[in-house]
């Protein structure tokens, strides 16, 4: 949305640079429209490595990011040659240049699963979930059997509830020591009001190039995987990119026709602002504590107009890139845009984790399949649901019988006068 890719390229191709993928969905083969991977000709531009090699069934961690992002780091270091990170997973990148331990849980079992767990009582996997760990069991959906599951397993493996394991990894990257490597950051910024309706395009810009022909494709392919149903496959892997991890579950791809193209725009958009309040909340604080230091650089982009990086703000760019590799001092953050205290970027309170899990549920919004209310989890998602179409359009519904049920009220009220005042006549 605001040009990271294009940025990057322009950036490797200026200092004859390779370019890393920092993108958690990218990495995987297949649904190069939904992922938004970089074109033929931007991959043709630059060298790029980690794109379009994970098998789409595939679990790949954060921590096999780190892995996999530092050996070529090193190597390319080796070489002289300058490794450009772009991507918008936030989480792989402050994992990757902040020099913490990351969190890393045993691998994913086959189907079979650990001893302990009974693949045969799915409902009652819930029920032992929520006794064992009951903060992570907020954050799963029930029918979320893949994690329920791999929730028990890592209590069972590792003898620590899975949401402990999680909070104590939040601390630790509060107190990394220092970061991994000496670089040089360029965030790009664009203001709400201006970047949403580019969001909107590009997602009918998806659909425009055959999103839903790449959606069907994928699911043919997985029908006729028999190794396993899809059912446990559709939140495995690259399902969980947002497009398939909610419109996969069950449903035809047709349906998306009616309501699943505005849910869709609705959380690219929420997704957009939690993706910068990530960046205010952890990276920023890092960054600028480095840049002071001069240990590091850092530098804001105001990128709300799409023709924001023209010649002359390039030329600037390469212009910090290159005294950032010459170790020179640096310049003032906000040298190229927007100031700091504009985003209040320095009141970067944070939300424990676990406040991050809690349930919400619609009093008015139903579950077709099981006629029960409808549970989102976590406010990410709950705000995404009350932006939706459907939720707007139950309650217009609600609403229009509400109205409905005072006019036969008012109606009933005046024939029973009419009846009174008759009988009164009589």
């Amino acid at each position: 949305g605001v040009g990271k890719s294009a940025l990057a390229v322009q950036i490797a191709k200026q200092f004859k640079g390779h370019i890393i993928n920092a993108d958690s969905m990218q990495v995987y083969k297949g649904l190069d429209i939904i992922t938004n991977k970089p074109d033929k000709k931007e991959r043709e531009s630059a060298p790029h490595h980690l794109f379009d090699f994970v098998h789409p069934l595939n679990e790949y961690s954060v921590a096999d990011y780190v892995n996999d992002a530092t050996a070529i780091i090193d190597k390319l270091h080796s070489q002289n040659i300058l490794p450009v990170i772009c991507g918008g997973t936030n989480h792989y990148t402050l994992s990757l240049l902040c020099n913490v331990n990351v969190f890393e849980t045993p691998q994913e079992s086959n189907e079979n699963g650990h001893p302990s767990i009974d693949l045969e009582l799915r409902k009652e996997l819930q029920y032992l979930l929520d006794k064992i760990d009951p903060k992570i069991a907020k954050r799963w959906h029930e029918n979320d059997f893949r994690k329920i599951r791999r929730s028990l397993e890592v209590y069972y493996y590792t003898g620590k509830r899975y949401s402990e394991l999680l909070e104590d990894n939040e601390q630790l990257k509060d107190s990394y020591e220092g970061l991994r490597y000496r670089v040089c950051v360029f965030w790009l910024y664009g203001r709400p009001e201006e970047l949403y309706p580019r969001l909107d395009a590009r997602v009918d810009k998806m659909i425009n190039d055959g999103m839903f022909t790449e959606m069907h494709d994928l699911r043919e392919q997985m029908n006729e995987n028999k190794t396993v149903s899809f059912d446990s496959q559709y939140n495995r892997g690259i399902f969980q990119s947002i497009a398939i991890e909610s419109k996969l579950d069950k449903i035809e791809i047709e349906k998306l026709l009616e309501n699943g193209i505005e849910n869709m725009k609705v959380a690219t958009r929420q997704y957009a602002r939690h993706q910068v309040s990530q960046i205010k909340n952890k990276f920023v604080p890092v960054m600028i504590k480095e840049h002071n230091q001069n240990t590091g650089s850092f530098y804001l982009i105001d990128a709300t107009d799409k023709n924001a990086i023209d010649d002359s703000k390039l030329n600037s760019i390469y212009e910090l890139t290159d005294m950032f590799l010459k170790s020179e001092t640096n310049r003032a953050s906000n040298s190229l845009s927007v100031t700091l205290d504009e985003l209040n970027l320095l009141d970067h309170g944070k939300v424990p984790i676990t406040r991050q899990w809690d349930k919400f549920e619609c009093d008015i919004c139903t579950v077709y399949s099981t006629g029960k209310k409808k549970v989102m989890h976590g406010e990410y998602e709950w705000n995404i649901h009350l932006q939706s179409k459907q939720h707007k359009k139950t309650l217009e519904n609600q609403d229009q019988k509400v109205n409905k049920s005072k006019r036969f009220k008012s109606g009933s009220t005046h024939i029973d006068e009419i009846e009174n005042k008759s009988e009164h006549n009589d």
